[in-house]
């Protein structure tokens, strides 16, 4: 006998993927994070995290946070109300239509912004700041 995958298997699954996905982020940022113990370390490592390969980073970090988030609030909603074990296979497709709207608008908006223009220069300035500061 093989077990199928059915729209809610897929749902739990990816739910736990994401979830140990954003527990490994949450671990390498704050190493990443304890591990700039000076401006030009804080300026350098910004300097890398602007270029265009993280800025790809970023939208795909962005995927599991939607998807998690939003089929965490349809576990609330199937946990707490009566309504959610009768509505599954709605809501679970409901979490993935919504999950692939907002991640196709967030994508647009991270093509057509360019949040990382003149970064260097914003870096330099905020390390001499901060190397002014720390002389104090």
């Amino acid at each position: 006998m093989q077990y199928k995958m059915k729209a809610g298997s897929w749902a739990f699954f990816l739910h736990r993927l994401t979830g140990v996905m954003l527990i490994g982020y949450l671990l390498i940022h704050i190493f990443v994070l304890t591990s700039l113990y000076d401006p030009a370390a804080f300026a350098e490592e910004m300097e890398l995290l602007s270029s265009p390969v993280f800025q790809a980073f970023e939208y795909l970090l962005f995927l599991p946070i939607l998807f998690h988030s939003i089929n965490g609030l349809r576990l609330v909603i199937v946990e707490w109300t009566d309504k959610g074990s009768k509505n599954h296979k709605k809501m679970v497709l409901a979490v993935y239509v919504v999950s692939a709207i907002l991640a196709t608008a967030m994508l647009i908006i991270f093509l057509n912004h360019e949040p990382y223009e003149n970064s260097k220069e914003k870096i330099d300035d905020y390390t001499k700041r901060a190397v002014e500061q720390v002389k104090r």
